[in-house]
């Protein structure tokens, strides 16, 4: 595979934001809601909510389709809001499927709803995204229809490919960016009238749906088993390949394949239903999911036939396709690599004129008069063309034969267009020699074979597309026709490369097919206009079978198979144990799974099980905390292992003092200091009441008093604490009414509060009354139990004069000015 490294970082670029403004909303600006909760919008706090208390709930979930530029990393971010919480709530990001979940911890804020709680949380999520598009969902885990929640403040952004780069990774450099060319794009539009078969040969699809708004091929009751897309590609060159495609699949998937064949190779992806999903679509019961899938493949040939299908066996779930793109890697081009690339007409490898091609751009040759793509047809007069050099050769003319055409009227000599082609004439004005390319009869006639063109000859026999009377003819084909190049074919033919080549798979059996049956599915007899046999045929004359595989039968040139012969049919039949009947290992020459639980088994293999079954280690189990409640085995299952919450351990609960308990509901009273809320007794910090799940209630909110949020709290600067009562004070500090102080002058430093302390309340010496530092004094102490040493900073200013001045003695005066 081709291997890349670090590309040179982008630009950063905002391409969507939502919900920021703070008038009121009057859309959903493109985003689809999945349930019946259609208006949108509310308020909380004063800020405009999409979604909101009463509008989004545990059912609720919404997503986008966005176009992107070319780019290698995705940013996301929003502000979430949920209403009414009394327990931390999780909400569900999926980015192309990617999910990330963001657990909210829970508040003791009301800003809107009813008196429960409230919490805003900021929501970012980066990762690495290079696909032309992204559907982004998001939905709530919340664990009560009473739970509200709503989002604000919308931003997707990307950090940008180099321009000109039309596709990019995270690992590739710049140059290999530039490699990267788009060769083909399907179904990629936000409209569903842009979308058919684009091409594509569809089996068993009825045409496009849509899927929370967004446009797919195939979909919900359009395509599911035996459904399937394929065609065939011409490329450029390029040495690697990479697709990419978008697998939406609908409704409940479990343990099935979607298949994604290149030529011979599949590359299959295992979809189900497990996870924290959503429904869109389809079937409101089964959640859905938009999978986007890039695969390298290495490949240097013209040609390439992609397959799209599934190998899921039930018509109760579907999937459709979206979003198809193929990009190949290029070879960097110049003018005269002798590669055509898009800027050029033609590339001979050279750079001289008059050769059919010049600088990259088709050019006649020398003494060319006509010429197409570079080939000419005719040349110039006194030039002939030599079919075997591809040129036109300058035919210098006789003198005489000039003199006679302008001395024409005087001499009275006929010379019609016969005699222009002789080059030499007797006294007599009679032709002796011709020019090359002409034989002398009568008068001189061009040969067609000779290997020049002249004359009223078009081409010379050995050129392609040249009759035997050296006219250009297009194959029978062919219904326009300009010098040899097929312009347009009949019916039942399609143009390559100026020829008219059978079009495969449109009902017409043509001349150099053998069948042509509309499709390209194998074993059906024919493929790819071929005779073809079964795939259980395993020797086949002109379409007919004349021997099978083990375990079929031979009926009228067809292998067929029958369950119960005690035969196992190759590559149909997983058994064949004789009988019908069920739970005995093989039942309808299907392998059997051996729990009778299971829904979907393969090759003895159970994917899935009846409901509320779960599926574990090929079992169909009972299993408590998977959220599923089995009658007769399980009260309740509420997903988690929880005491106290009504459920646990899937038998009903209620609180530790509950004295009267029905299905996990308290109907007792509650104790003194206790409340009841949604059933539960709970107590309440800050009442006063010390219950057994508080340390302590002082009926505040003070912190630093001994008693915070209900749990003991210790005053600020306290060494040694237990129970919120404080015994010792870090150094300089004293206990004073169970608080930590600090007392100036003592001379001991109370950090932070004291600067310094000189053990005295004096000003004026470099520390003063309120144990601070002043100015232009520097403060230090020596050890940890001294007090603090000041010096005064501020060196004096020393002024040098003379008093006397004599011969032997000088008087000089000194000062110091502070």
């Amino acid at each position: 595979m081709w291997i890349m490294v670090q590309c040179v970082i982008g630009i950063k670029k905002v391409i969507s934001t939502s919900f920021t403004q703070t008038t009121p909303f009057i859309d959903h600006e493109g985003w689809k809601i999945s349930n019946t909760q259609n208006i949108g919008y509310s308020q909380c706090g004063g800020v405009q909510l999409f979604g909101g208390n009463q509008i989004f709930d545990l059912t609720t979930g919404i997503v986008k389709l966005f176009n992107l530029p070319p780019h290698y990393k995705l940013y996301l971010s929003f502000v979430v809001y949920i209403i009414d919480m009394t327990s931390p709530q999780a909400i569900n990001i999926q980015v192309d499927q990617v999910p990330t979940q963001a657990i909210i911890p829970n508040s003791s804020t009301n800003l809107c709803g009813s008196y429960q709680a409230d919490q805003t949380y900021n929501i970012v999520i980066n990762q690495f995204h290079s696909y032309p598009t992204a559907i982004i969902s998001i939905f709530s885990s919340i664990d009560s229809s009473n739970v509200y929640w709503g989002i604000r403040d919308f931003e997707l952004s990307v950090d940008t490919c180099p321009t000109g780069c039309q596709i990019c990774f995270q690992e590739s450099q710049v140059f290999e960016c530039f490699q990267w060319k788009l060769f083909h794009s399907s179904w990629s539009s936000q409209d569903i009238n842009d979308f058919d078969n684009n091409g594509w040969l569809a089996t068993s699809i009825t045409g496009p749906t849509e899927c929370a708004s967004i446009p797919i091929y195939g979909g919900y009751n359009s395509m599911t088993v035996g459904g399937q897309l394929q065609r065939t590609f011409q490329l450029p060159s390029h040495s690697n390949l990479f697709f990419i495609f978008r697998f939406v699949k609908i409704d409940n998937w479990s343990g099935e394949y979607g298949n994604f064949r290149i030529e011979n190779q599949n590359f299959n992806v295992l979809y189900n239903g497990g996870g924290t999903q959503k429904n869109f679509c389809g079937n409101n019961m089964y959640p859905d999911q938009f999978h986007i899938h890039g695969i390298e493949f290495v490949h240097d040939a013209p040609t390439i036939t992609i397959l799209i299908a599934s190998e899921q066996y039930n018509s109760d779930r579907f999937y459709g396709i979206r979003d198809f793109y193929i990009y190949g890697y290029t070879f960097p081009s110049y003018c005269g690599d002798g590669i055509i690339d898009d800027n050029e007409q033609c590339d001979d490898g050279n750079i001289y004129a008059f050769d059919g091609c010049f600088n990259c751009q088709y050019s006649c040759i020398e003494g060319c008069s006509t010429c197409l793509n570079g080939i000419c047809f005719n040349c110039q007069d006194g030039w002939i063309f030599d079919i075997f050099n591809d040129q036109c050769i300058y035919q210098q003319f006789n003198k005489l034969e000039q003199q006679i055409i302008i001395q024409q009227d005087q001499q009275k000599v006929n010379i019609n267009n016969q005699l222009i082609n002789c080059i030499q004439f007797n006294q007599e004005a009679e032709c002796i020699q011709c020019k090359i390319g002409y034989e002398l009869f009568e008068d001189c006639q061009s040969i067609c074979g000779d290997g020049i063109v002249s004359g009223n000859e078009q081409c010379e026999i050995s050129q392609k597309n040249c009759n035997s009377s050296c006219q250009y003819q297009c194959q029978e084909e062919c219904i326009q026709c300009n010098f040899g190049q097929c312009q347009q074919c009949r019916s039942g033919y399609v143009l390559q490369m100026s020829e008219c080549i059978p079009k495969c798979g449109d009902y017409q059996v043509e001349k150099q097919e053998q069948c042509d049956d509309g499709n390209m599915i194998r074993f059906d007899g024919c493929n790819n206009c071929n005779n073809e046999c079964q795939d259980s045929c395993i020797l086949c004359e002109f379409g007919q079978c004349i021997m099978c595989k083990q375990g079929w039968i031979l009926e009228n040139g067809y292998c067929i198979s029958k369950c119960g012969d005690n035969m196992i049919a190759l590559g149909l039949e997983e058994c064949d144990d004789g009988n019908d009947i069920q739970f005995d290992g093989c039942y309808n020459c299907k392998l059997e799974c051996p729990d009778q639980g299971c829904s979907v088994c393969f090759l003895g293999i159970c994917y899935n099980c009846n409901y509320p079954l779960t599926l574990y280690k090929d079992q169909c189990l009972v299993i408590c905390g998977d959220g599923l409640l089995a009658y007769g085995y399980e009260d309740c299952d509420d997903g988690n292992d929880i005491p106290y919450d009504g459920c646990y351990k899937c038998k009903y609960q209620c609180y530790k003092e509950c004295k009267i308990c029905d299905k996990g509901i308290c109907m007792d009273e509650c104790d003194y200091g206790y409340y009841l809320i949604n059933q539960i007794c709970v107590s309440q910090c800050g009442d006063g009441i010390l219950t057994y799940d508080e340390q302590c209630d002082d009926g505040n909110s003070i912190e630093y008093d001994g008693c915070h949020l209900c749990n003991y709290s210790c005053p600020q600067n306290c060494q040694i604490c237990e129970e919120g009562i404080c015994y010792k004070c870090n150094f300089g500090y004293y206990i004073d009414n169970q608080q930590c102080i600090t007392k100036c002058g003592d001379g001991l430093i109370g950090f932070p509060e004291e600067e310094c302390d000189d053990f005295n309340k004096n000003n004026l010496d470099g520390c003063n009354s309120n144990c601070l530092i002043e100015n232009d004094w520097i403060c230090t102490q020596p050890s940890e139990d001294s007090f603090s040493q000041c010096s005064y900073i501020v060196a004096p200013i020393m002024k040098l004069t003379f008093v006397t001045q004599e011969i032997i003695h000088h008087t000089l005066m000194l000062l110091f000015l502070i």
